[in-house]
């Protein structure tokens, strides 16, 4: 059988203390090899380390080359094997490298990595859409528009690990993803939009249940004419039992005819290092009913739901 062949998007200079991206010639190692570079990398990024047994995956993520390791572990069928994937900057845009081992069967490494490698479009896709949400002539009014402006980052005091800081490329890429999530379901787009949400979320909320009140929404509230990020709340293995990263972006919005509208979207990272949408908030008062409001009422209001 013909070994799956690798190409690398893009070259990046290296601390020397980073983690040495490829560290064999070849695809195909021993099972030795590959508990060496686990070991290294484990020992090295600990205080990443995310478990997600239903995967059968271990992921760490470097804060040096911000760089992350999915590691397969007993149960999962390429195992073992490994996926690296790289953020980097070029000429054209934000690409991701990618580079992955196995000392398995190959079929099965073959299909995590070409997963991987969908996984990666799509994230170049969103990172185009963040690109081309706002022109250099445009700002956060603009008609239709998502402000492209890096919102107000923020690390939950709540976390675990106090020493915790979110990466450069986790910080562009929730908010490429909220930016696309809100175009697709602006825009009608909501199948979309609904494929942005984590399993989970779609057991809880089955499509059907949330297409109707949101196409009741965009009919109810006319066109946006501009949505602001406000701010992204980062958490990691908050104290309430969660594990994982999760982003909490804050944003308003104006509609043609709603007098306020504000709320958040959670994004928990997945074991092959995207966002999903786990929760989300809509706080809506449309103008008919903020006319009946008395004064003052509506900045109370504005400032109750921190609009």
């Amino acid at each position: 059988m013909r070994l799956v062949t690798f190409s690398l998007l893009a070259t990046l200079a290296f601390a020397l203390h980073a983690q040495e991206f490829k560290p064999y010639s070849r695809a195909r190692i021993t099972a030795e090899q590959w508990k060496a570079y686990f070991d290294e990398v484990s020992t090295k990024y600990a205080s990443s380390r995310r478990e997600f047994p239903g995967e059968h995956l271990v992921v760490f993520e470097a804060a040096d080359s911000y760089a992350t390791y999915a590691f397969t572990q007993p149960g999962h069928p390429a195992h073992p094997a490994w996926v690296t994937r790289q953020p980097v900057q070029d000429n054209v845009g934000v690409q991701i490298r990618q580079i992955g081992y196995f000392a398995g069967e190959e079929a099965p490494f073959a299909q995590m990595f070409r997963q991987y490698q969908e996984l990666n479009a799509r994230i170049r896709e969103d990172f185009k859409n963040k690109s081309t949400a706002v022109t250099p002539a445009q700002d956060a009014k603009t008609p239709g528009s998502v402000s492209a402006t890096v919102p107000e980052q923020a690390v939950a005091a709540s976390n675990r690990d106090s020493d915790w800081h979110p990466a450069p490329s986790q910080v562009s890429l929730v908010q490429a993803q909220t930016i696309s999530y809100f175009s697709a379901r602006d825009s009608g787009r909501l199948d979309e939009a609904y494929a942005k949400f984590s399993p989970t979320q779609k057991e809880t909320v089955p499509f059907e249940a949330w297409r109707a009140p949101i196409e009741g929404f965009n009919a109810k509230a006319g066109p946006v004419t501009a949505r602001t990020l406000r701010k992204i709340t980062w958490y990691k293995d908050p104290p309430d039992g969660r594990l994982g990263v999760y982003a909490a972006v804050d944003f308003s919005s104006e509609f043609a005819n709603l007098a306020l509208h504000c709320g958040y979207v959670v994004w928990h990272q997945q074991p092959d290092g995207s966002f999903a949408v786990v929760r989300e908030e809509d706080n809506v008062i449309d103008k008919p009913t903020a006319a009946k409001l008395k004064p003052g009422d509506l900045e109370r209001i504005r400032a109750q739901f921190r609009c």
